[in-house]
């Protein structure tokens, strides 16, 4: 299987909190995937179990689920009845339950969210942004995150909500591929290796100098560091 086998299969894409599609858009571009390969699942139910019908029904025969963030979180949460596909992509995933001293700040952001938008609530809390230009990044992060401020309250819960993934995770037949900056701020990055451990047939990779927003900071960077690890299984 060569290297054309990322551009003619569809990617399933799962955008993390107050992002869209954008988030991928760089990386997917690095690797010559065309925008009519491309499918996005938005996050705008509460509960992990509101998406099981969506990945039981509509992820298809040799397509490649790629997820970020909260994004990762589900798809992991369902890496056990995707039998069917190529592999799972997972970016700056915490595949643990998520830590309860997060709460105040969820909400916080949530209440912020609501009553000044995305772009507003999310000016003050972007630090540490890596990559070549850091500015850009940030504009695209307040963009993203005002175009999907509704979804908040229902993403603010599904985050808060969700058990731990080691039980799909360690069912899954599929490659499943985690990846994290080292410098990403909010997700230890040993979270990678714990998922490659998590999975028969896993593996992870991270991300030199790059923080959460690793997709936005460096395409280049991720799409080498999917083509390094998909040939190590043999899928390119």
């Amino acid at each position: 299987m060569d290297i054309n086998s990322l551009q003619t299969s569809r990617w399933i894409l799962l955008p993390g909190t107050l992002c869209t599609s954008a988030v991928f858009d760089g990386f997917l571009d690095e690797l010559g995937v065309p925008t009519n390969q491309q499918y996005t699942k938005k996050l705008a139910s509460p509960k992990i179990e509101d998406y099981h019908s969506f990945f039981k029904n509509d992820v298809y025969n040799g397509d490649i689920i790629c997820g970020f963030s909260l994004g990762a979180i589900v798809a992991a949460h369902h890496a056990d009845i995707v039998h069917n596909a190529k592999a799972i992509v997972l970016f700056g995933i915490n595949p643990l339950p998520d830590d309860k001293e997060k709460a105040k700040a969820r909400y916080a952001l949530q209440t912020d969210v609501e009553n000044q938008g995305g772009r507003a609530a999310m000016t003050n809390r972007l630090s540490n942004i890596r990559g070549i230009n850091p500015e850009k990044v940030r504009n695209k992060i307040l963009e993203m995150a005002e175009k999907s401020s509704l979804d908040i309250k229902a993403q603010t819960t599904l985050a808060m909500s969700r058990p731990g993934a080691a039980n799909p995770l360690s069912a899954s037949n599929i490659p499943i591929l985690a990846l994290c900056g080292t410098n990403d701020d909010q997700v230890k990055p040993q979270m990678a290796a714990i998922v490659e451990k998590m999975a028969p047939n896993g593996q992870s990779i991270l991300l030199p100098g790059l923080g959460h927003y690793a997709l936005l900071e460096d395409p280049t960077a991720c799409a080498n560091a999917i083509r390094i690890m998909m040939k190590k299984i043999k899928l390119v």
